[in-house]
């Protein structure tokens, strides 16, 4: 198989889906370089949006050098924990524009089996493991799943999602969605925040309304250690509420905010969905 440079490799990426990709099967990936974009996994992997022969998986990449734009980023889907039975494997890029996250469409899969996923840097590091779970085939007698809504950061602990974690054969997490909170530290359920360590930082000590507000709030939720627990052990199935964009969305307009204005929000839940949950519209028509 002729390689390619990294060079070659964006400039033909760009033409893609952006943060989507679509994994088709095994393929040859480049190899680690020394002279490669330090980077961190700090936000974990996850999985969603599960079918009978398909499922997305997702990370966040960090890059130490705040200057980079775009960043080569491979993936490895196999049948065994240890990593020795591939089934899928690819590579893409990640850009500023879609915050340096990446999904991954993988198709191809046995309906009712237990998968295995990883993401691996061009300087070679690896990211957090995953595992996730095709759907069964009609007919099965039984399913499993895990049901939580309302996850409020500043309001406590999501000590829920590390017990959620341990359960050993679970199929799904079916989030009914707030799976955020759009407030500041004043906010609704805030009083014990600071007494819990469960405030946010300046930056983002804001009613959230534009799209660099909700990547940053996501961002925190996802840097939690139990949420990426969860996250990590079994795939998600996502509702969306009002939180994931505007308070009391269900009437004609937005709750009146902080600023005393009466209307939507700037950011629409696939520009939020799109780059830190897996929802509904996640894949590319």
């Amino acid at each position: 198989m002729r390689r390619i440079s990294r060079r070659d490799f964006l400039r033909i990426s760009a033409l893609s889906l952006g943060a989507v990709a679509v994994s088709k099967g095994l393929s040859g990936c480049s190899s680690s370089s020394d002279s490669a974009p330090v980077v961190r996994f700090d936000h974990g992997v996850a999985s969603g949006d599960p079918m009978q022969d398909r499922v997305l998986i997702w990370t966040r990449v960090t890059p130490e050098n705040l200057a980079e734009d775009d960043l080569l980023v491979a993936w490895e889907v196999a049948a065994d924990e240890g990593f020795q039975n591939l089934v899928h494997n690819g590579e893409t890029t990640v850009q500023r524009a879609h915050d340096f996250t990446i999904k991954v469409d993988v198709l191809n899969l046995l309906p009712g089996q237990t998968y295995f996923y990883r993401f691996r840097a061009e300087s070679g590091l690896v990211s957090p493991h995953g595992r996730t779970r095709t759907l069964p085939e009609s007919g099965v007698e039984q399913v499993r799943f895990a049901v939580v809504s309302c996850s409020n950061y500043q309001a406590g602990f999501f000590h829920v999602y590390a017990e959620i974690a341990k359960e050993p054969d679970l199929d799904a997490l079916l989030h009914l969605g707030d799976y955020i909170y759009e407030y500041d530290n004043r906010g609704y359920a805030t009083e014990d925040a600071e007494r819990l360590g469960r405030t946010v930082p300046d930056d983002n000590d804001v009613e959230l309304l534009t799209l660099e507000d909700y990547r940053k709030r996501y961002a925190i939720y996802r840097r939690d250690a139990d949420s990426q627990a969860v996250h990590a052990r079994v795939p998600l199935i996502a509702v969306w509420d009002d939180h994931e964009v505007a308070n009391d969305a269900w009437i004609v307009f937005a709750w009146r905010d902080s600023t005393g204005r009466n209307e939507w929000t700037s950011v629409t839940p696939r520009d939020c969905h799109h780059d830190f949950m897996l929802g509904a519209d996640a894949r590319p028509a």
